[in-house]
Protein backbone atom coordinates (compact mmCIF):
# COMPACT_ATOMS: atom_id res chain seq x y z
CA UNK A 1 0.00 0.00 0.00
CA UNK A 2 1.04 3.41 -0.66
CA UNK A 3 0.00 6.55 -0.01
CA UNK A 4 0.86 10.68 -0.34
CA UNK A 5 1.46 12.63 3.33
CA UNK A 6 2.03 15.55 1.70
CA UNK A 7 5.72 15.80 1.89
CA UNK A 8 7.20 12.09 0.75
CA UNK A 9 5.71 8.98 -1.08
CA UNK A 10 4.85 6.32 1.87
CA UNK A 11 5.09 2.56 0.98
CA UNK A 12 4.10 0.48 4.19
CA UNK A 13 5.87 -3.07 4.24
CA UNK A 14 3.88 -6.22 5.22
CA UNK A 15 4.73 -7.54 8.14
CA UNK A 16 5.60 -11.03 6.57
CA UNK A 17 7.94 -9.07 4.45
CA UNK A 18 9.65 -7.11 7.10
CA UNK A 19 10.58 -10.32 9.21
CA UNK A 20 13.45 -10.95 6.42
CA UNK A 21 14.17 -7.71 5.18
CA UNK A 22 16.43 -5.61 7.83
CA UNK A 23 19.70 -5.40 9.52
CA UNK A 24 21.83 -5.92 12.49
CA UNK A 25 24.65 -3.89 14.01
CA UNK A 26 27.94 -5.69 14.80
CA UNK A 27 31.27 -7.04 14.48
CA UNK A 28 30.50 -10.56 12.17
CA UNK A 29 28.16 -11.34 9.76
CA UNK A 30 26.11 -13.45 12.27
CA UNK A 31 24.20 -11.51 14.64
CA UNK A 32 25.39 -11.85 18.24
CA UNK A 33 22.48 -12.17 21.46
CA UNK A 34 24.09 -8.76 22.10
CA UNK A 35 23.51 -6.80 18.44
CA UNK A 36 21.11 -4.33 17.60
CA UNK A 37 18.50 -6.12 15.07
CA UNK A 38 16.50 -3.90 12.93
CA UNK A 39 13.44 -5.03 10.58
CA UNK A 40 12.25 -3.09 8.21
CA UNK A 41 8.88 -1.48 8.58
CA UNK A 42 8.42 1.54 5.84
CA UNK A 43 9.70 3.31 3.02
CA UNK A 44 9.56 6.72 1.65
CA UNK A 45 10.56 8.61 -1.31
CA UNK A 46 11.31 12.25 -0.91
CA UNK A 47 12.94 15.14 -2.66
CA UNK A 48 16.15 16.07 -0.58
CA UNK A 49 15.71 19.29 1.79
CA UNK A 50 16.87 22.14 -0.46
CA UNK A 51 18.41 25.78 0.28
CA UNK A 52 19.43 26.54 -2.99
CA UNK A 53 21.73 24.11 -5.01
CA UNK A 54 25.08 23.69 -4.35
CA UNK A 55 25.07 25.47 -1.28
CA UNK A 56 26.16 23.56 1.95
CA UNK A 57 25.66 20.16 0.20
CA UNK A 58 27.67 17.61 0.91
CA UNK A 59 26.20 15.19 -1.88
CA UNK A 60 24.63 16.40 -4.87
CA UNK A 61 21.52 14.08 -5.49
CA UNK A 62 17.62 14.82 -6.75
CA UNK A 63 15.99 12.24 -4.58
CA UNK A 64 15.97 10.34 -1.71
CA UNK A 65 14.70 6.82 -0.19
CA UNK A 66 14.40 6.25 3.39
CA UNK A 67 14.41 3.13 4.90
CA UNK A 68 12.56 3.21 8.26
CA UNK A 69 13.63 0.41 10.97
CA UNK A 70 12.17 -0.48 14.23
CA UNK A 71 14.18 -2.83 16.58
CA UNK A 72 13.21 -5.74 17.52
CA UNK A 73 13.29 -5.47 21.10
CA UNK A 74 12.81 -2.22 21.93
CA UNK A 75 11.00 0.97 20.40
CA UNK A 76 14.03 2.18 19.13
CA UNK A 77 14.00 3.63 15.53
CA UNK A 78 16.75 3.39 12.40
CA UNK A 79 16.13 5.61 9.71
CA UNK A 80 18.50 4.78 6.60
CA UNK A 81 18.90 7.11 4.05
CA UNK A 82 19.97 6.55 0.36
CA UNK A 83 20.60 9.54 -1.97
CA UNK A 84 20.00 9.14 -6.01
CA UNK A 85 21.39 10.75 -8.90
CA UNK A 86 19.78 10.31 -12.02
CA UNK A 87 21.93 8.19 -14.62
CA UNK A 88 21.29 7.99 -18.46
CA UNK A 89 23.86 4.98 -18.97
CA UNK A 90 21.24 2.33 -18.39
CA UNK A 91 23.98 0.15 -16.96
CA UNK A 92 23.74 1.05 -13.28
CA UNK A 93 20.97 -0.77 -11.52
CA UNK A 94 17.60 1.39 -10.40
CA UNK A 95 16.01 -0.10 -6.99
CA UNK A 96 13.55 2.63 -7.04
CA UNK A 97 11.77 1.20 -10.87
CA UNK A 98 10.46 -2.25 -9.92
CA UNK A 99 8.75 -0.69 -7.09
CA UNK A 100 6.93 1.69 -8.80
CA UNK A 101 6.91 0.74 -12.71
CA UNK A 102 3.56 0.40 -13.63
CA UNK A 103 1.86 2.35 -11.10
CA UNK A 104 -0.06 5.54 -10.40
CA UNK A 105 1.47 7.11 -7.53
CA UNK A 106 -1.12 9.05 -5.38
CA UNK A 107 -0.68 13.05 -5.71
CA UNK A 108 -2.91 13.90 -2.79
CA UNK A 109 -3.43 13.50 1.03
CA UNK A 110 -4.99 10.57 1.37
CA UNK A 111 -5.35 9.64 -1.70
CA UNK A 112 -3.78 5.38 -1.93
CA UNK A 113 -2.84 3.41 -4.30
CA UNK A 114 -0.46 0.28 -4.68
CA UNK A 115 2.71 -0.73 -6.02
CA UNK A 116 4.98 -3.48 -6.83
CA UNK A 117 2.21 -4.02 -10.05
CA UNK A 118 4.31 -5.30 -12.58
CA UNK A 119 4.23 -8.92 -12.50
CA UNK A 120 8.14 -9.14 -12.28
CA UNK A 121 8.00 -6.68 -9.96
CA UNK A 122 10.13 -7.21 -6.81
CA UNK A 123 11.27 -5.25 -3.67
CA UNK A 124 15.25 -5.31 -3.54
CA UNK A 125 16.63 -2.86 -1.86
CA UNK A 126 19.74 -5.23 -0.72
CA UNK A 127 22.11 -3.90 -3.39
CA UNK A 128 22.25 -0.12 -1.85
CA UNK A 129 24.07 -1.50 0.76
CA UNK A 130 27.10 -3.40 -0.95
CA UNK A 131 30.49 -2.20 -0.54
CA UNK A 132 28.73 1.07 0.80
CA UNK A 133 29.86 3.60 3.97
CA UNK A 134 27.05 5.06 5.91
CA UNK A 135 27.25 8.12 7.72
CA UNK A 136 25.90 7.25 11.61
CA UNK A 137 25.01 9.52 14.32
CA UNK A 138 21.59 10.19 16.96
CA UNK A 139 18.83 12.36 15.97
CA UNK A 140 15.19 12.73 16.84
CA UNK A 141 12.12 12.45 14.49
CA UNK A 142 8.62 12.95 14.39
CA UNK A 143 6.51 9.92 14.89
CA UNK A 144 4.12 9.02 12.25
CA UNK A 145 0.52 10.29 12.96
CA UNK A 146 1.81 12.96 15.30
CA UNK A 147 4.19 15.76 15.29
CA UNK A 148 3.77 16.38 18.95
CA UNK A 149 5.49 13.31 19.47
CA UNK A 150 9.40 12.61 19.23
CA UNK A 151 11.27 9.76 18.79
CA UNK A 152 15.16 8.89 19.17
CA UNK A 153 16.66 7.90 15.77
CA UNK A 154 19.44 6.09 14.55
CA UNK A 155 20.45 7.75 11.18
CA UNK A 156 22.45 6.05 8.69
CA UNK A 157 22.93 8.37 5.79
CA UNK A 158 24.94 6.76 2.84
CA UNK A 159 27.69 8.38 1.34
CA UNK A 160 27.79 7.90 -2.05
CA UNK A 161 24.64 8.35 -4.50
CA UNK A 162 22.82 5.23 -5.69
CA UNK A 163 20.96 5.49 -9.80
CA UNK A 164 17.94 5.92 -10.92
CA UNK A 165 16.90 6.38 -14.03
CA UNK A 166 15.09 10.03 -15.91
CA UNK A 167 11.56 7.63 -16.48
CA UNK A 168 11.80 7.04 -12.58
CA UNK A 169 12.58 10.52 -11.62
CA UNK A 170 9.97 11.78 -14.05
CA UNK A 171 7.55 9.53 -12.73
CA UNK A 172 8.55 10.43 -9.03
CA UNK A 173 8.85 14.06 -9.86
CA UNK A 174 5.18 14.21 -10.54
CA UNK A 175 3.74 12.68 -8.08
CA UNK A 176 5.93 15.25 -5.03
CA UNK A 177 5.32 18.00 -7.35
CA UNK A 178 2.79 19.92 -4.56
CA UNK A 179 5.64 18.28 -1.48
CA UNK A 180 6.94 21.50 -0.13
CA UNK A 181 10.77 22.05 0.31
CA UNK A 182 11.87 20.81 3.63
CA UNK A 183 13.99 22.57 5.96
CA UNK A 184 17.34 20.29 6.30
CA UNK A 185 18.97 19.17 9.47
CA UNK A 186 22.83 19.51 10.31
CA UNK A 187 24.21 16.47 11.55
CA UNK A 188 26.09 16.82 14.58
CA UNK A 189 29.58 17.65 14.60
CA UNK A 190 31.09 14.12 15.58
CA UNK A 191 29.56 11.04 13.60
CA UNK A 192 30.93 7.46 12.73
CA UNK A 193 31.50 5.78 9.85
CA UNK A 194 29.88 2.39 9.13
CA UNK A 195 31.05 -0.45 6.56
CA UNK A 196 29.20 -3.24 5.69
CA UNK A 197 29.05 -7.17 4.63
CA UNK A 198 25.98 -9.16 4.05
CA UNK A 199 24.43 -11.45 6.51
CA UNK A 200 25.95 -14.83 6.99
CA UNK A 201 28.79 -14.58 4.67
CA UNK A 202 31.39 -15.29 7.48
CA UNK A 203 33.47 -12.49 9.26
CA UNK A 204 33.73 -9.03 8.24
CA UNK A 205 36.33 -7.14 7.38
CA UNK A 206 37.13 -4.00 9.62
CA UNK A 207 38.60 -1.32 8.03
CA UNK A 208 41.16 0.77 10.22
CA UNK A 209 40.29 4.07 11.27
CA UNK A 210 43.06 6.99 10.29
CA UNK A 211 45.82 7.27 12.53
CA UNK A 212 45.29 10.88 13.12
CA UNK A 213 47.51 11.37 16.52
CA UNK A 214 50.56 10.29 14.22
CA UNK A 215 48.82 12.71 11.30
CA UNK A 216 49.17 15.31 14.40
CA UNK A 217 52.58 13.95 14.82
CA UNK A 218 53.67 14.25 11.20
CA UNK A 219 52.19 18.27 10.83
CA UNK A 220 53.68 18.96 13.74
CA UNK A 221 57.82 17.92 12.36
CA UNK A 222 56.52 19.69 9.56
CA UNK A 223 55.81 22.84 11.80
CA UNK A 224 59.26 23.20 13.03
CA UNK A 225 60.91 22.50 9.81
CA UNK A 226 59.27 25.67 8.92
CA UNK A 227 59.78 27.53 11.50
CA UNK A 228 63.69 27.00 10.85
CA UNK A 229 63.12 27.65 7.33
CA UNK A 230 61.25 30.94 8.37
CA UNK A 231 64.10 31.40 10.60
CA UNK A 232 66.58 30.72 7.99
CA UNK A 233 65.64 33.07 5.70
CA UNK A 234 65.20 35.96 8.02
CA UNK A 235 68.56 35.48 8.88
CA UNK A 236 69.15 35.70 4.89
CA UNK A 237 67.21 39.19 4.78
CA UNK A 238 68.61 40.21 7.65
CA UNK A 239 72.41 39.83 6.35
CA UNK A 240 71.49 41.66 3.15
CA UNK A 241 69.56 44.37 4.41
CA UNK A 242 72.61 45.05 6.95
CA UNK A 243 75.08 44.84 3.65
CA UNK A 244 72.97 46.99 1.60
CA UNK A 245 73.24 49.73 4.74
CA UNK A 246 77.09 50.11 4.38
CA UNK A 247 77.03 51.12 0.72
CA UNK A 248 77.51 54.88 -0.16
CA UNK A 249 77.49 56.73 -3.58
CA UNK A 250 76.20 55.56 -6.68
CA UNK A 251 74.72 52.12 -7.93
CA UNK A 252 77.68 49.66 -8.90
CA UNK A 253 76.56 46.08 -10.65
CA UNK A 254 77.47 44.64 -7.45
CA UNK A 255 75.28 46.86 -5.29
CA UNK A 256 72.21 46.49 -7.59
CA UNK A 257 73.16 42.70 -7.51
CA UNK A 258 72.98 42.88 -3.41
CA UNK A 259 70.03 44.98 -3.78
CA UNK A 260 68.30 42.41 -6.17
CA UNK A 261 69.15 39.40 -3.80
CA UNK A 262 67.50 41.28 -0.78
CA UNK A 263 64.61 41.38 -2.36
CA UNK A 264 64.57 38.03 -3.35
CA UNK A 265 65.25 37.40 0.27
CA UNK A 266 62.31 39.44 1.55
CA UNK A 267 59.86 37.38 -0.94
CA UNK A 268 61.32 34.51 0.12
CA UNK A 269 60.81 35.50 4.29
CA UNK A 270 57.04 35.66 2.82
CA UNK A 271 56.67 32.58 1.22
CA UNK A 272 57.67 30.91 4.00
CA UNK A 273 56.05 32.78 6.77
CA UNK A 274 52.61 32.12 4.33
CA UNK A 275 53.68 28.30 4.70
CA UNK A 276 54.54 28.10 8.59
CA UNK A 277 50.84 29.81 8.77
CA UNK A 278 49.12 27.20 6.48
CA UNK A 279 51.02 24.28 8.25
CA UNK A 280 49.41 25.77 11.58
CA UNK A 281 46.17 26.04 10.89
CA UNK A 282 46.43 22.58 9.64
CA UNK A 283 48.33 21.41 12.86
CA UNK A 284 45.28 23.12 14.78
CA UNK A 285 42.69 21.37 13.43
CA UNK A 286 44.49 17.88 13.52
CA UNK A 287 44.71 18.54 17.00
CA UNK A 288 41.21 19.21 17.62
CA UNK A 289 40.36 15.39 16.01
CA UNK A 290 43.09 13.91 18.00
CA UNK A 291 41.11 15.23 21.12
CA UNK A 292 37.94 14.04 19.99
CA UNK A 293 39.28 10.92 18.81
CA UNK A 294 40.46 10.74 22.60
CA UNK A 295 37.54 11.41 24.05
CA UNK A 296 34.77 10.04 21.61
CA UNK A 297 32.99 6.64 22.71
CA UNK A 298 30.87 4.98 20.10
CA UNK A 299 27.02 5.52 21.43
CA UNK A 300 27.26 8.37 23.21
CA UNK A 301 24.88 10.44 21.75
CA UNK A 302 22.17 7.43 22.42
CA UNK A 303 19.68 8.45 24.55
CA UNK A 304 20.05 7.22 28.24
CA UNK A 305 17.55 4.30 28.27
CA UNK A 306 15.85 2.12 26.07
CA UNK A 307 12.23 2.47 25.67
CA UNK A 308 10.48 -0.88 26.22
CA UNK A 309 8.86 -2.72 23.46
CA UNK A 310 4.92 -1.23 23.37
CA UNK A 311 1.91 -4.16 23.78
CA UNK A 312 0.30 -3.31 20.93
CA UNK A 313 1.63 -3.58 17.21
CA UNK A 314 0.17 -0.04 16.18
CA UNK A 315 3.57 1.75 16.83
CA UNK A 316 4.17 4.83 15.15
CA UNK A 317 7.11 5.24 13.46
CA UNK A 318 9.85 7.63 13.57
CA UNK A 319 9.43 9.94 10.23
CA UNK A 320 12.60 10.73 8.44
CA UNK A 321 13.43 14.33 9.34
CA UNK A 322 17.28 14.66 8.83
CA UNK A 323 18.26 15.51 5.60
CA UNK A 324 22.32 15.27 3.48
CA UNK A 325 21.95 19.09 3.24
CA UNK A 326 23.03 21.68 5.84
CA UNK A 327 21.95 24.93 5.90
CA UNK A 328 22.49 25.84 9.50
CA UNK A 329 23.23 29.87 9.60
CA UNK A 330 26.76 30.37 9.73
CA UNK A 331 28.38 33.32 12.14
CA UNK A 332 30.76 34.74 9.22
CA UNK A 333 31.83 38.84 9.44
CA UNK A 334 30.75 39.78 6.12
CA UNK A 335 33.94 41.63 4.39
CA UNK A 336 33.34 44.21 1.46
CA UNK A 337 37.61 43.41 0.35
CA UNK A 338 38.40 39.60 0.75
CA UNK A 339 42.22 40.36 0.12
CA UNK A 340 42.53 42.20 3.38
CA UNK A 341 42.69 38.30 4.22
CA UNK A 342 46.05 37.80 2.24
CA UNK A 343 45.37 34.27 1.08
CA UNK A 344 43.65 34.45 -2.34
CA UNK A 345 44.37 35.23 -5.16
CA UNK A 346 48.29 33.59 -5.01
CA UNK A 347 50.88 34.10 -7.43
CA UNK A 348 52.77 30.30 -7.46
CA UNK A 349 55.73 29.60 -7.82
CA UNK A 350 55.93 26.02 -9.67
CA UNK A 351 59.38 25.05 -8.54
CA UNK A 352 58.12 25.41 -5.09
CA UNK A 353 55.14 23.18 -5.61
CA UNK A 354 55.37 20.05 -3.93
CA UNK A 355 54.67 17.21 -6.67
CA UNK A 356 54.01 13.57 -5.27
CA UNK A 357 53.86 11.67 -8.25
CA UNK A 358 57.48 10.36 -7.39
CA UNK A 359 57.88 10.07 -3.96
CA UNK A 360 53.94 9.06 -3.03
CA UNK A 361 51.84 8.13 -5.93
CA UNK A 362 49.02 7.39 -3.96
CA UNK A 363 48.58 10.91 -2.90
CA UNK A 364 47.40 11.82 -6.56
CA UNK A 365 43.86 11.77 -6.89
CA UNK A 366 41.75 13.08 -10.54
CA UNK A 367 39.59 15.87 -9.82
CA UNK A 368 36.19 14.95 -11.82
CA UNK A 369 33.30 16.78 -13.14
CA UNK A 370 29.96 15.74 -13.16
CA UNK A 371 27.46 18.10 -15.08
CA UNK A 372 23.81 17.43 -15.53
CA UNK A 373 20.74 19.27 -15.85
CA UNK A 374 17.61 17.55 -14.97
CA UNK A 375 14.83 20.39 -15.11
CA UNK A 376 15.29 20.30 -19.18
CA UNK A 377 15.57 16.40 -19.07
CA UNK A 378 19.19 16.64 -20.01
CA UNK A 379 18.87 18.96 -23.17
CA UNK A 380 21.35 21.17 -24.28
CA UNK A 381 19.90 24.16 -22.42
CA UNK A 382 19.86 25.15 -18.91
CA UNK A 383 18.16 27.70 -16.89
CA UNK A 384 20.72 29.54 -15.41
CA UNK A 385 20.71 33.45 -13.49
CA UNK A 386 23.37 35.98 -14.68
CA UNK A 387 24.33 39.09 -12.51
CA UNK A 388 26.26 41.74 -12.75
CA UNK A 389 28.50 42.57 -10.40
CA UNK A 390 30.18 45.49 -11.30
CA UNK A 391 33.83 44.22 -11.66
CA UNK A 392 32.99 40.78 -12.78
CA UNK A 393 30.05 38.88 -13.88
CA UNK A 394 28.30 35.88 -12.12
CA UNK A 395 26.30 32.75 -13.80
CA UNK A 396 24.46 31.13 -10.66
CA UNK A 397 21.98 28.58 -10.57
CA UNK A 398 17.99 30.28 -10.17
CA UNK A 399 16.92 30.48 -6.21
CA UNK A 400 14.74 27.32 -5.37
CA UNK A 401 16.23 25.24 -8.48
CA UNK A 402 15.98 21.62 -7.76
CA UNK A 403 18.19 21.48 -11.01
CA UNK A 404 22.00 21.15 -11.46
CA UNK A 405 22.75 22.61 -14.50
CA UNK A 406 26.24 24.07 -13.01
CA UNK A 407 27.00 20.43 -12.30
CA UNK A 408 29.42 19.29 -9.80
CA UNK A 409 33.09 18.83 -8.72
CA UNK A 410 33.98 15.06 -7.31
CA UNK A 411 37.17 15.47 -5.12
CA UNK A 412 38.67 13.04 -2.22
CA UNK A 413 35.13 10.88 -2.58
CA UNK A 414 32.96 14.02 -1.99
CA UNK A 415 30.60 15.36 -4.80
CA UNK A 416 30.15 19.35 -4.37
CA UNK A 417 27.28 21.36 -6.34
CA UNK A 418 28.98 24.35 -7.95
CA UNK A 419 26.67 27.10 -6.27
CA UNK A 420 28.01 29.83 -9.20
CA UNK A 421 30.61 30.97 -11.51
CA UNK A 422 32.35 33.84 -11.44
CA UNK A 423 33.95 35.41 -14.61
CA UNK A 424 36.90 37.57 -13.92
CA UNK A 425 38.63 39.74 -16.70
CA UNK A 426 42.10 39.37 -16.54
CA UNK A 427 42.66 36.43 -14.39
CA UNK A 428 43.11 36.88 -10.68
CA UNK A 429 45.82 33.66 -10.23
CA UNK A 430 49.18 34.04 -11.62
CA UNK A 431 52.01 31.07 -12.12
CA UNK A 432 55.17 32.27 -12.20
CA UNK A 433 53.74 35.32 -12.81
CA UNK A 434 52.22 34.62 -15.54
CA UNK A 435 48.46 35.96 -15.37
CA UNK A 436 45.50 34.56 -18.10
CA UNK A 437 43.35 36.67 -20.03
CA UNK A 438 40.11 35.76 -17.76
CA UNK A 439 39.45 33.43 -14.98
CA UNK A 440 36.21 31.40 -14.45
CA UNK A 441 36.03 30.11 -11.03
CA UNK A 442 33.53 27.40 -10.16
CA UNK A 443 32.29 27.68 -6.36
CA UNK A 444 30.85 25.23 -3.70
CA UNK A 445 29.97 28.12 -1.48
CA UNK A 446 29.64 26.02 1.92
CA UNK A 447 28.38 27.18 5.61
CA UNK A 448 28.25 26.29 9.07
CA UNK A 449 32.08 26.31 9.25
CA UNK A 450 33.16 24.11 6.47
CA UNK A 451 35.68 25.55 3.58
CA UNK A 452 34.51 26.28 0.39
CA UNK A 453 35.35 24.89 -2.94
CA UNK A 454 36.78 26.94 -6.15
CA UNK A 455 38.20 25.73 -9.02
CA UNK A 456 40.30 28.79 -10.92
CA UNK A 457 39.44 27.53 -15.18
CA UNK A 458 42.01 29.84 -16.75
CA UNK A 459 41.04 31.33 -20.30
CA UNK A 460 44.08 32.57 -22.98
CA UNK A 461 43.08 33.84 -26.26
CA UNK A 462 42.24 31.64 -29.11
CA UNK A 463 41.10 31.76 -32.35
CA UNK A 464 37.83 29.49 -31.77
CA UNK A 465 35.09 30.93 -29.37
CA UNK A 466 34.28 29.20 -25.99
CA UNK A 467 30.99 27.85 -26.66
CA UNK A 468 29.74 28.06 -23.07
CA UNK A 469 30.23 31.87 -22.82
CA UNK A 470 28.33 32.17 -26.48
CA UNK A 471 24.66 32.24 -25.54
CA UNK A 472 25.72 34.15 -22.13
CA UNK A 473 26.93 37.38 -23.80
CA UNK A 474 24.48 38.26 -25.69
CA UNK A 475 22.44 38.79 -22.51
CA UNK A 476 24.54 40.81 -19.78
CA UNK A 477 21.92 42.28 -17.71
CA UNK A 478 23.31 46.10 -16.47
CA UNK A 479 25.34 46.92 -13.60
CA UNK A 480 24.40 45.55 -10.32
CA UNK A 481 20.60 43.63 -12.22
CA UNK A 482 20.32 40.15 -12.90
CA UNK A 483 18.49 37.87 -15.47
CA UNK A 484 17.31 34.41 -16.22
CA UNK A 485 19.06 32.82 -19.22
CA UNK A 486 19.43 29.96 -21.27
CA UNK A 487 23.04 28.63 -21.21
CA UNK A 488 25.22 25.67 -22.76
CA UNK A 489 25.83 22.56 -20.91
CA UNK A 490 29.40 22.96 -18.56
CA UNK A 491 31.35 20.58 -20.63
CA UNK A 492 31.55 23.22 -23.38
CA UNK A 493 33.28 25.58 -21.02
CA UNK A 494 36.83 23.65 -21.07
CA UNK A 495 37.99 20.63 -22.74
CA UNK A 496 38.87 19.27 -19.17
CA UNK A 497 35.61 19.48 -18.25
CA UNK A 498 34.69 17.28 -21.00
CA UNK A 499 36.93 14.55 -20.66
CA UNK A 500 35.40 14.33 -17.22
CA UNK A 501 38.72 14.28 -15.00
CA UNK A 502 41.88 15.78 -14.70
CA UNK A 503 45.26 15.28 -12.30
CA UNK A 504 46.68 18.44 -13.63
CA UNK A 505 45.59 20.90 -11.22
CA UNK A 506 47.16 22.58 -8.34
CA UNK A 507 45.82 22.69 -4.92
CA UNK A 508 46.45 25.69 -1.91
CA UNK A 509 44.58 26.63 1.19
CA UNK A 510 43.23 29.88 0.27
CA UNK A 511 39.62 32.16 0.56
CA UNK A 512 36.76 33.39 -1.66
CA UNK A 513 38.05 36.49 -3.24
CA UNK A 514 34.97 37.58 -3.12
CA UNK A 515 32.32 37.91 -0.27
CA UNK A 516 31.54 36.25 2.33
CA UNK A 517 34.98 35.83 1.99
CA UNK A 518 34.90 31.68 3.11
CA UNK A 519 37.79 29.65 3.97
CA UNK A 520 38.47 28.13 0.92
CA UNK A 521 40.13 24.76 -0.67
CA UNK A 522 41.41 26.30 -4.52
CA UNK A 523 41.98 24.06 -7.40
CA UNK A 524 44.11 25.57 -10.51
CA UNK A 525 43.33 23.61 -13.71
CA UNK A 526 47.16 23.94 -15.06
CA UNK A 527 45.87 24.06 -18.65
CA UNK A 528 44.07 26.62 -20.07
CA UNK A 529 40.59 26.94 -22.18
CA UNK A 530 40.33 29.36 -25.25
CA UNK A 531 38.35 33.31 -25.78
CA UNK A 532 38.22 34.50 -28.67
CA UNK A 533 39.02 38.18 -29.34
CA UNK A 534 35.52 39.35 -29.66
CA UNK A 535 34.47 37.43 -26.92
CA UNK A 536 37.24 39.60 -24.49
CA UNK A 537 36.04 42.77 -26.22
CA UNK A 538 32.48 41.77 -25.18
CA UNK A 539 33.23 41.01 -21.47
CA UNK A 540 35.23 43.94 -21.70
CA UNK A 541 32.85 46.20 -22.62
CA UNK A 542 30.29 44.67 -20.49
CA UNK A 543 32.27 45.72 -17.47
CA UNK A 544 34.00 48.86 -18.60
CA UNK A 545 37.24 47.67 -18.92
CA UNK A 546 39.67 48.53 -21.70
CA UNK A 547 40.95 45.14 -22.83
CA UNK A 548 43.75 46.99 -25.14
CA UNK A 549 44.90 48.79 -22.36
CA UNK A 550 48.06 47.03 -20.39
CA UNK A 551 46.67 49.72 -17.83
CA UNK A 552 42.82 48.54 -17.76
CA UNK A 553 43.77 44.98 -18.07
CA UNK A 554 46.41 45.78 -14.80
CA UNK A 555 46.27 42.56 -12.21
CA UNK A 556 44.92 43.01 -8.59
CA UNK A 557 46.72 41.94 -5.37
CA UNK A 558 48.18 39.00 -5.23
CA UNK A 559 50.02 37.03 -2.67
CA UNK A 560 52.31 34.76 -2.25
CA UNK A 561 51.30 31.02 -1.84
CA UNK A 562 51.25 29.31 1.39
CA UNK A 563 51.53 25.02 0.49
CA UNK A 564 51.26 24.21 -2.72
CA UNK A 565 50.01 20.69 -4.27
CA UNK A 566 50.13 19.28 -7.61
CA UNK A 567 47.42 16.61 -8.45
CA UNK A 568 46.54 15.85 -5.06
CA UNK A 569 43.53 16.92 -3.02
CA UNK A 570 45.21 16.82 0.39
CA UNK A 571 47.69 19.13 1.66
CA UNK A 572 50.28 17.81 3.60
CA UNK A 573 53.56 18.06 4.66
CA UNK A 574 55.58 16.26 3.17
CA UNK A 575 54.09 13.63 0.65
CA UNK A 576 55.63 10.22 1.99
CA UNK A 577 52.54 8.54 3.00
CA UNK A 578 49.14 8.10 2.38
CA UNK A 579 45.78 7.40 4.89
CA UNK A 580 42.51 6.07 3.88
CA UNK A 581 40.73 9.39 4.07
CA UNK A 582 36.55 8.63 3.96
CA UNK A 583 33.96 10.83 3.14
CA UNK A 584 31.00 11.61 5.17
CA UNK A 585 27.95 13.47 4.94
CA UNK A 586 29.28 16.41 7.97
CA UNK A 587 33.08 17.09 6.86
CA UNK A 588 33.75 17.87 10.48
CA UNK A 589 34.33 16.03 13.16
CA UNK A 590 35.83 12.28 14.24
CA UNK A 591 36.61 9.59 11.36
CA UNK A 592 36.25 6.22 12.85
CA UNK A 593 35.07 3.30 11.30
CA UNK A 594 32.43 0.54 12.82
CA UNK A 595 30.90 -2.01 11.16
CA UNK A 596 27.07 -2.68 10.19
CA UNK A 597 26.34 -5.95 9.29
CA UNK A 598 23.12 -5.81 6.89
Amino acid sequence: MTSFTGKSIQIDIPPSFGLTAGFHLGKTAIPSPTDERFRLTMLEIRRPAQAYAGLGQELSHVMEMVLIHRELASDQWANVILPFQVSTSGAEMDIINPIIDGTKLPTRISQTGYVMASATGKLSVGSAFDNATFSEFWNTAPAAGCQSKTCNVRFFMRTNTLSIGVDTFAQLSNALESAPAEEPVQPPETTWLIDTCRNSTGVCKIKKAEDIAKKLLDLEKYQTQAMKEQTAKKGDLDKNLAELKTHTGVATKESIALYQATVAAYNDLKAAASQLSSVEFNVDNARTLANEAKTAVWDQEAPKTKPALAATSAINSAKPAASFADVSPQKQEQRNDCSALGQSPVDIDTKKVLDPSHSAPALIQPLAFRYMSLADGGHSEARLQLSHRGRHLRVAVPPGSVAWPLGGVLSSGVLRGVSYVDIHVPGEHKVDGHVPIAELQLVHESVAGKPAMAVAVPLELGENENEWLRPLLGHVPTKGASKEVFGSLMSTLHSTLASGATSSYLRYDGSLTKPPCLATEWFLLEKAGTINQQQLSDLGDALGIDVSSPESMKHGPAFMTSLVMRGSPRIVGKATETADIASSSSSTGLRVRRRAQL
